[in-house]
């Protein structure tokens, strides 16, 4: 791979702001998080005093949300 092809990859598109459409924006409710959470970032913990203690996943929610924001073009 050379040095014009990797400058090219790391490159982040632009859109003008007239042209910003849906797909563009980065939109998160609050029962998409809450779901988010639940189903991907949280385990229950069954074994430190017997509970159903919630431990969240935090390099999943990162990583989740990276994924989300890198696709996102600079406005």
């Amino acid at each position: 791979m050379n040095s014009n092809s990797m400058n090219k990859k790391l490159q982040p598109y632009v859109v003008l702001l007239q042209a910003v459409q849906q797909k563009h924006l980065l939109c998160f409710d609050k029962d998409f998080i809450s779901r988010k959470l639940i189903d991907d970032g949280s385990i229950i913990n069954y074994d430190y005093g017997k509970g159903k203690d919630i431990i969240y996943d935090y390099e999943e929610i990162e990583f989740m949300l990276r994924d989300k924001i890198c696709c996102l073009p600079l406005i």
